[in-house]
């Protein structure tokens, strides 16, 4: 599981939020991770992932924070089973229940996790840095994981009780303010609550949609081929007609370190305008 989300061609997640149950995606950078285990020369998964952080901090730590994200999406990410499309076929509770679907838990626990920020330090609550504690180390060994439901079910309780002291506090504090400052009690209040649904509904989408435009930033010419590589096919179709045709393997020239590049959309190239008249021979055919 550590290789299936911590390689270049890595999704944040086993498959689509919101998608059916199904097979998770094992991309072809993770059987070469695997492969490299074994044999003479054989290097351990962290190992290979310290070598692809070395290489190219910024796609590994692009990875994380995306992993990161999809952690407070409420959306279902199923392997095996899906409650969204086979437990509400089957439960009463979970078809009428909305907080079955974790929106609203998952909102409300990161609104509480900000909102109670500042007690934890301040106060020092033994209580609520023991609940941040397990949280965090929670969140941390998920994140370095990989993404989906199942890993994701234990942390539920602890969002809860975030959730459910957040609202208390909420009220307790509309309540008691006096009538002149409950306006800006209430726009207190409502600024947690959107930040708690931005994380919950609209982060990773948000970041996805951004993300062809970040790569550009962090790679403005792309990835760089390695001219030897280019040169090499002149010789090695010598000897490969000197063999009858037989097929020559390519020197790697990059030793491994090809793998660990990261995947990039394909940019668009401008197109070539036409001429409006066809080029004409002299019998008057189209050369086209």
């Amino acid at each position: 599981v550590l290789a299936l989300g911590n390689t270049p061609e890595a999704p944040a997640g086993g498959r689509q939020p919101g998608s059916s149950a199904g097979a998770m995606a094992y991309p072809e950078s993770y059987h070469r991770m695997m492969n490299n285990t074994q044999g003479e020369y054989a290097r351990s998964v962290p190992q290979q992932m310290w070598q692809w952080f070395c290489d190219d901090p910024a796609a590994f730590l692009e990875l994380q924070f995306r992993k990161a994200l999809l952690f407070w999406d409420g959306r279902e990410i199923p392997n095996n089973v899906s409650l969204q499309y086979d437990g509400i076929g089957a439960s009463y509770i979970l078809r009428y229940l909305f907080i079955g679907r974790n929106h609203l838990i998952f909102a409300l626990g990161a609104a509480g996790i900000l909102f109670f920020l500042g007690d934890a330090f301040k106060k020092r609550k033994t209580e609520l840095l023991m609940l941040y504690g397990f949280s965090a180390a929670f969140y941390v060994a998920v994140v370095i994981f990989y993404i989906l439901s199942r890993f994701k079910a234990p942390v539920i309780p602890f969002l809860t009780i975030f959730g459910g002291g957040v609202l208390c506090s909420w009220y307790s504090m509309f309540i008691t303010a006096p009538k002149e400052r409950r306006f800006i009690t209430g726009c207190r209040i409502a600024i947690f609550a959107l930040l708690g649904c931005f994380f919950s509904c609209a982060a990773y989408n948000g970041y996805r949609d951004m993300e062809p435009a970040i790569n550009r930033w962090l790679y403005p010419d792309g990835i760089v081929l390695d001219m030897a590589a280019w040169m090499a096919i002149t010789p090695l179709s010598e000897q490969s007609i000197a063999h009858g045709g037989m097929p020559q393997a390519i020197p790697d020239f990059t030793r491994g370190k090809w793998m660990y590049r990261p995947a990039k959309d394909v940019v668009n190239l401008p197109t070539v305008q036409e001429e409006e008249q066809e080029n004409k021979n002299e019998f008057g055919y189209s050369r086209k």
